[in-house]
Order: structure tokens, then C-alpha cells, then sequence
């Protein structure tokens, strides 16, 4: 009796563990009881393995959802301190340029066993008819971010760096070389017997006092002097309308009024020298006061048979001043209302 009651229980066992493998088999098909259960430790506990199950047949699952918005969500890696960015100290540290460096940058020349950066420079400001008188460059030096000094050029009889010289049948005139005063001269001027400087002849013949066409009063002779000075003219500002005695300084050939006198005697009386003030034209002009015509320009330095303003007045006339007219080499009063031509002295 013990012995069916054994082989009943076994057969038992044995069934219901083939109901277990087929409840798991088919737990995709029949819902779940909801039931689990726990051990004394509180954990989940699965209902029962798989009867056929081997190692490796279960395929392992992602641990994180694929994102299908931001479907890279590899992590990007980071850099170690081996990586290829500079580091601070490289980045602080700025090329610091040789000396030869500099010197290539200011415009000069390195020389390496001297070391020392030198530039030639060439001279400037030589004025018109004059020629250096030595040498027409010098070197500079760079020190410390800067160029020596430069020389600048300058009148001088002894040769040296940017000195010069005035040109044969030239004077030095405060910094400038004029021409000596002659029929082929290039103007300004300069006459070395009287010591006064003359400019080129205006352009056109022009009243000494004169109306605008509103009747104002104007002095067109005088202004043209003035455009002289505002334009700095042979490079001076100080220029001016001739006396009649500075005028008569410039004939020549014709000794009764010519300046200074031939002999030392005037005959011609006209002057503005303050020692011998003769400006009335009832008085002081004479048939002296001219020679014989010559259309050729050969009573006047620069070779021209023109008429020339004075700024000396006729102390008989309102209307009246003095003139030259190299024609004739000829002094005379006329009408401040002529036209005449002007030359500015000083």
C-alpha cells in the first residue's frame, strides 16, 4: 500500500511540473495573474525559469530608449591634459622681435657686427640757383624705437653734410640764392649795387589808385604787391611798391638819372631820399630828368623799355605820381589814373 501511494505522489510531481513549463511557455498568449511573488527579503521573484532555456539566448537590451529627435547621443570624449589645445602659458607668450626685426620695420639696415640699425638720407630744402657744397646725404641712427636727428640744409661757405652754395652770379638773400639783376635774369633778383631785391613784372598794366565798380577806392598796384607777400613770393612776405629813388636805381646808361649819380652830381633832382626830398613836378622835374629814345630797353637792367610805378607822390597834384619809363630813362609825374606796369622791391 506504502509503495502506491510513493508512485502516485512522484507521478504527481512529475505532472505538475511539465503544467509549469507549459504555463511559462505560453505566458505571451494569457494574461498575467498579477500575482508575484516576494521572498523575506522583499525581491521580485520570477514565476519559474524556462524548461528549454540555454546560456546566451536571451539578447541583451539597451539600457537607454533610442531618442528619435536627437538620434546622436554619443557623449563627446574629453580632451586629457596630453590634448592639442595651447596651453595658457603658450598662449600668454608673444613673439618678441629682434633688433634686426625692428630695424627692417623703421626702413633701415641691420648690420650684425656693429650692431646698429642706419638709414641714408637725402638732403632737402636747397633752394632754386644753388648746388650742395659737400654732402647731399647723411645717415641716421635708430636707438631705443626713434631715428637721430635729421640734419637740415643750410646756407654755408665751408662743405659739410646738407650745406650749399648760391650758383655763380648769385647771392645769398636770407636763406635764398637770387640771380644777379640782368636783361636774362630769372626772377626775383637781386642787384648788388643798390642791395634791393626785384620781383617779376605784373601781367598786365595797372592804375596806381583806382574806383570798384561799386566806387570804392582801390589801389591796384599796391594789391599786387600784397598778392606777392600772401603767396610767399621767391620766399619772402615782405614786399613792396619802389620809391622813385629805388626806382632810378635801375637805369642804366643814361648819367643824368641814373642812381647813384655819375659824379656824384645829380642832375636830375627828382628823388624821395629823405635827405633830399624833390617830389614837385613844377620844381624838380627837368628836361634832365632823360636821355635820347631807345626802344631796345637799354636804359634798364633787365633789358625792357617799360613804365613802372613809383609809390611817390607828386606833392603838386592829387591826381599824380612818379614814374620811370625806361624808353627814355626818363623821370616824370603822371596821372595816377595811367596804366603803367609794376615791380615789387624789398
Amino acid at each position: 500500500m506504502k509503495k502506491i501511494i510513493a508512485v502516485f505522489a512522484l507521478s504527481a510531481m512529475v505532472l505538475m511540473i511539465s503544467c509549469g513549463c507549459s504555463k511559462k511557455e505560453n505566458r505571451n498568449d494569457e494574461p498575467d495573474s498579477g500575482e508575484t511573488v516576494t521572498d523575506e527579503e522583499g525581491d521580485t521573484a520570477d514565476d519559474s525559469e524556462p524548461c528549454d532555456s540555454e546560456p546566451g539566448d536571451t539578447e541583451p537590451s539597451n539600457s537607454e530608449p533610442d531618442d528619435p529627435e536627437n538620434p546622436d547621443t554619443t557623449p563627446e570624449p574629453t580632451p586629457d591634459d596630453d590634448g592639442d589645445s595651447q596651453s595658457d602659458d603658450d598662449a600668454d607668450t608673444a613673439h618678441e622681435p629682434t633688433e634686426a626685426e625692428k630695424c627692417g620695420t623703421a626702413g633701415g639696415t641691420w648690420n650684425a657686427i656693429e650692431e646698429t640699425c642706419t638709414k641714408t638720407t637725402e638732403c632737402t630744402g636747397k633752394p632754386e640757383n644753388a648746388e650742395w657744397n659737400g654732402a647731399s646725404s647723411y645717415k641716421q641712427t635708430y636707438t631705443d624705437g626713434a631715428w637721430s636727428a635729421e640734419i637740415p640744409s643750410e646756407y654755408d661757405t665751408e662743405e659739410g653734410a646738407c650745406h650749399y652754395k648760391c650758383v655763380e652770379n648769385s647771392t645769398n638773400i636770407e636763406s635764398e640764392c637770387l640771380m644777379e639783376c640782368s636783361p636774362k635774369t630769372t626772377f626775383p633778383c637781386y642787384d648788388s649795387e643798390s642791395r634791393l631785391s626785384w620781383s617779376k613784372k605784373s601781367a598786365a598794366e595797372m592804375k596806381l589808385i583806382d574806383t570798384d565798380a561799386s566806387g570804392n577806392e582801390i589801389f591796384p598796384a599796391q594789391a599786387y604787391c600784397e598778392d606777392l607777400n600772401a603767396s610767399n613770393y621767391g620766399g619772402f612776405t615782405d614786399w613792396r611798391l619802389p620809391t622813385i629813388s629805388e626806382l632810378r636805381t635801375l637805369i642804366q646808361n643814361c648819367p643824368t638819372t641814373q642812381m647813384p649819380p655819375v659824379e656824384g652830381v645829380d642832375s636830375c633832382a627828382v628823388s624821395s631820399d629823405e635827405s633830399n626830398l624833390c617830389l614837385s613836378s613844377s620844381s624838380c622835374d627837368s628836361s634832365a630828368c632823360a636821355c635820347s629814345y631807345d626802344e631796345e630797353g637799354g636804359y634798364s637792367k633787365f633789358g625792357k623799355p617799360e613804365w613802372l610805378w613809383s609809390s611817390s607822390l607828386d606833392s603838386d597834384s592829387s591826381h599824380g605820381a612818379w614814374f620811370v619809363g625806361f624808353d627814355f630813362g626818363g623821370v616824370g609825374a603822371n596821372d595816377i589814373l595811367y596804366d603803367n606796369y609794376v615791380r615789387c622791391v624789398r
